[in-house]
């Protein structure tokens, strides 16, 4: 049984619905509809990478920011395990922190995106059973 010549859209149409999809597709990506996607469709696991960098730079003398890491300068500071661990820590209190330091930890002058970035790598060394 035949319902007559296949349809198809032009050729100039396809092109365009290609376009529309891809431009959808970034939207989507630029507003983070995706769950577990930050800005840009960059994932929480992306950004604490980048977390992990800075505190290799920015953080490493002072505090123990990986669990590789043998010693720092400054044994007082509390090791990044350590800030994750406590009660009721979390990625937006580290946020918070970071925006007003406290004496003796200077002020690094901090993207927004990096102390997300730094707030969301110390979470993520947060040891199983602990904070609340």
């Amino acid at each position: 049984m035949s319902f007559g010549p296949a349809v198809t859209k032009p050729v100039a149409a396809q092109g365009l619905t290609a376009a529309l999809m891809a431009a959808a597709a970034a939207m989507f990506s630029l507003f983070g509809a995706a769950p577990g996607h930050g800005q840009g469709g960059v994932t929480d696991q992306m950004q604490a990478e980048r977390g992990q960098q800075l505190a290799a730079v920015w953080c490493g003398n002072c505090h123990l920011v990986g669990p590789a890491q043998e010693g720092a300068m400054r044994t007082e500071a509390p090791a990044f395990e350590d800030i994750a661990d406590r009660p009721n820590q979390s990625v937006e209190a580290l946020e918070r922190f970071l925006v007003h330091p406290h004496p003796p930890m200077p002020d690094l002058a901090l993207s927004r995106a990096q102390m997300r970035e730094l707030a969301l790598y110390i979470m993520s060394l947060r040891r199983a059973g602990a904070g609340g």
